[in-house]
């Protein structure tokens, strides 16, 4: 994985390019005429006329590359973000061309055809028709993480952020129960836990900007719900899942996609049982917990709470006393009680 970030890093123009892949907004003509490219055989034959492939052939050899290209693009772009600090972009280098400075140096850089544009484009790749969902998600996690503004737009339009993850989650769960009654002879399935673990962490940068209105995107919708359920009933059954540090996250989703939502006055209420929460509650490794939080506050932008940044494109700095937080600026860090720079 160390290996695969630091290749990624050292190819920004690879970086730039699947960026732009993924996030143009195309027509279905354009769709259809890139697959087309894609699909097209460029051997002397095949141009020739002379015994060329077969059209069977010619499909599966250009299914494969539409689902090889798109997702190296999301698995790099993925592996470079995620190792870049929230809210904070590249720093550009002095007499490097343009095409060899590290990505990404801003937003522009960042999204090339602005927020909204950039959503619509990964729904096309999320819709379920290209087998690589889970990437685009990942990469949509990773960019939600970073950068403030896509996060609330994703929060605003819930286009991506509700029917396809959802839609997603529930093409997981049919695959992984086959239409069977959801029992114990279910047991483990790695590629599931994986599947329904990362697409369930898209959601915590969401919730982390406002978890109120996260709730408010799924209260009341039932066919939420049903997958809500069925996620608990395969906890119940299998609860070594690795995505059960998460199962008070889908209980609470559940109990507001169960809310029935009054059509007169538009107000709903959702029932929560303590004594179920507490036990749903993962049981931490003191150390484990300590570490996975110092390393988000690394991540993390500005440490000071009444700063009064936005966050869009702030360079923080890690402050040198503690060597943990980071602050946007020393006039912030003189006012914060955590310490200070040099």
């Amino acid at each position: 994985m160390v290996e695969r970030a630091k290749f990624a890093r050292s190819h920004p123009r690879l970086l730039r390019a699947g960026i732009k892949l993924l996030t143009r907004n195309r027509t279905a003509k354009e769709l259809s005429d890139l697959t087309t490219h894609l699909t097209t055989c460029e051997c002397p034959n095949c141009r020739l006329d002379q015994t060329p492939h077969s059209k069977k052939d010619l499909d599966k050899v250009g299914f494969g590359i539409m689902m090889a290209l798109p997702r190296l693009a999301c698995n790099f772009c993925a592996l470079t973000l995620n190792e870049s600090t929230q809210h904070k972009f590249r720093q550009q280098k002095t007499g490097e061309k343009a095409e060899n400075q590290p990505w990404p140096l801003g937003p522009d850089d960042l999204l090339p055809y602005g927020v909204q544009g950039s959503i619509e484009g990964l729904s096309t790749w999320a819709s379920g028709e290209y087998g690589f969902e889970g990437e685009v998600i990942q990469l949509g996690t990773s960019l939600s993480t970073l950068y403030r503004p896509f996060a609330q737009e994703l929060l605003r339009s819930q286009s991506f952020s509700v029917d396809i993850l959802f839609r997603h989650l529930r093409r997981v769960i049919d695959q992984y129960t086959k239409g069977a009654p959801i029992d114990a002879s279910l047991g483990r399935d790695l590629k599931f836990e994986y599947e329904v673990s990362r697409t369930l962490e898209f959601h915590s940068p969401l919730i982390d900007l406002d978890q109120a209105k996260y709730l408010e995107m799924v209260t009341g919708k039932a066919w939420i719900a049903s997958i809500y359920e069925d996620l608990m009933s395969i906890l119940a059954v299998s609860p070594d899942q690795t995505w059960r540090t998460q199962s008070v996250m889908i209980y609470v989703g559940l109990a507001h996609a169960q809310a029935k939502i009054d059509p007169a006055t538009g107000k709903h209420k959702v029932v929560l049982d303590p004594k179920e929460i507490d036990r749903l509650m993962p049981v931490y490794n003191d150390h484990a917990s300590a570490f996975e939080t110092m390393a988000r506050a690394r991540r993390g932008a500005c440490g000071n709470i009444t700063c009064p940044d936005d966050f869009e494109g702030t360079r923080s700095r890690l402050c040198t006393k503690c060597n943990l937080l980071r602050y946007c600026g020393q006039k912030v860090i003189v006012s914060s009680t955590l310490g200070g720079f040099d």
